[in-house]
């Protein structure tokens, strides 16, 4: 739990620092460059509410400080619930090896 805690605090100082670099307001083509994904892709998720956005005419404007903070959520989540998958998942025996089993070696010794 503190590493949590401490994960989100390393999380906010980031979301700080960022927000003071970048515009307070950025548009799609932006958000696709800050985010390395296109801006199709990004337009997409705004219209299906997936990331926050608001629409300015035709074109879709992001709140900086808000799509950070959305992203670093999101990422918090997937975190703790890959953790939470790998706690509840036991540990698997080891696979048998395929094929044929081995048989026991003759021993011809005692046949004379």
């Amino acid at each position: 739990m503190t590493q949590n805690i401490a994960s989100l605090n390393i999380n906010n100082k980031l979301i700080n620092k960022l927000s003071k670099i970048m515009k307070p307001i950025i548009n799609c083509k932006e958000a696709a460059i800050l985010l390395q994904m296109s801006a199709g892709y990004i337009s997409g998720l705004a219209a299906s509410g997936d990331i926050p956005a608001f629409k300015l005419g035709d074109d879709w404007r992001f709140v900086t400080d808000q799509l950070i903070s959305y992203l670093a959520e999101k990422a918090a989540q997937q975190q703790r619930q890959r953790e939470s998958v790998k706690q509840q998942t036991p540990k698997q025996q080891p696979a048998r090896k395929k094929g044929r089993p081995r048989n026991a070696m003759i021993d011809f010794s005692k046949y004379g």
